[in-house]
């Protein structure tokens, strides 16, 4: 199944990752940031060669889907500058209102808020298709998510009626992909988050040694 045009807001460590599977998928990225020609972005021409970086506004125009991979404190600015252009599309939720990199220098979580940006994204773009996914693990599992002989699986919410598609982006990426529900269940994927720092990065595990799996039988 083809996503069309994918757009990737955001050209950090979780946005260049992803957007390097899918591009290694054949999926037709298009990365979109403040300014293509800070150094911060031709870091990443460096690394993902050929890959095409433009305006928000730009990689938002002919966008099927978009990752929203700003920094937490960018987010609400984003939203209200191109809410429009989020409208009516499917938009996938991977942002963390947390301070960048806080929780690792102060070696504790810091007070607990709601993590996603839900209310943010639907206050300016009500009929956006709007998913939860790629916040619950650091960059680094996303880079290798496999461990010993199975795939680390990536818990995910949002509506059925995209369910095949935003699983198969989560699958090129090299995880397995698990549903919690609609929406409504988007706390119970920001709660993964929590256990993997607590895991990860305040009991020193690694943040690229830590990842879950569910059991069934």
């Amino acid at each position: 199944m083809s996503a069309g045009r994918i757009a990737i807001i955001g050209a950090g460590n979780i946005g260049a990752t992803l957007g390097g599977k899918w591009i290694a998928a054949g999926h037709s990225v298009l990365f979109g940031v403040r300014d293509p020609e800070s150094s911060n972005v031709a870091v990443v021409r460096e690394r993902l060669g050929d890959a095409e970086i433009a305006t928000i506004s730009e990689a938002l125009r002919d966008a099927d889907v978009v990752l929203l991979a700003v920094t937490g404190a960018a987010v609400e600015q984003v939203v209200a500058d191109y809410g429009k252009l989020l409208d009516r599309r499917i938009v996938i939720d991977a942002t963390n209102q947390l301070v960048k990199g806080a929780a690792e220098a102060t070696g504790e979580w810091g007070e607990r808020k709601t993590l996603n940006s839900f209310d943010i994204i639907q206050k300016q773009a009500p009929d956006a298709a709007l998913y939860r996914a790629f916040n619950g693990y650091g960059w680094e599992v996303f880079a290798e998510p496999v461990f010993g002989d199975r795939r680390a699986d990536l818990f995910y919410c949002g509506p059925a009626e995209n369910q095949v598609l935003v699983e198969q982006l989560i699958t090129e990426v090299g995880l397995r992909p698990v549903r919690v529900g609609g929406t409504e269940e988007v706390e119970t994927v920001d709660s993964t988050l929590a256990l993997w720092a607590a895991l990860a990065v305040f009991e020193g595990k690694g943040r690229a040694n830590v990842a879950f799996g569910v059991l069934e039988r």
